[in-house]
């Protein structure tokens, strides 16, 4: 699990410095603080982004591009139904949340 410069972002933040922001994390996403919860921006979203908006892409913000109420697992799950979580979505990120609060990423 990663916990360490996650790279956390806001939903108003432009669609450039998304970019550059999950090109500098290591995680391939960004993750971003909403008012209540949190929200995802992967790879995945950035390419389906540039496909919806076209040339409007770089006009859009975080809030535009993120996947609301992202898939989560609290810090007791096991490894085996982490990756079997992932693998039913379709996905390779779970954000690890207890009560609220984020305390990292789990990412295959």
């Amino acid at each position: 699990m990663a916990r360490a410069d996650l790279p956390l972002i806001s939903p108003d933040m432009p669609a450039v410095d998304v970019l550059q922001t999950i090109t500098r994390s290591n995680l391939g996403l960004a993750i971003v603080e909403c008012d209540v919860g949190w929200g995802i921006i992967t790879d995945g979203d950035l390419r389906r982004g540039v496909a919806r908006y076209g040339s409007t892409f770089f006009d859009r913000k975080a809030e535009d591009l993120m996947t609301a109420n992202p898939a989560t697992i609290n810090s007791n799950c096991r490894v085996q139904t982490a990756l079997e979580r992932m693998d039913e979505r379709g996905i390779s990120a779970l954000l690890v949340v207890d009560e609220g609060y984020l305390l990292g990423v789990f990412k295959k």
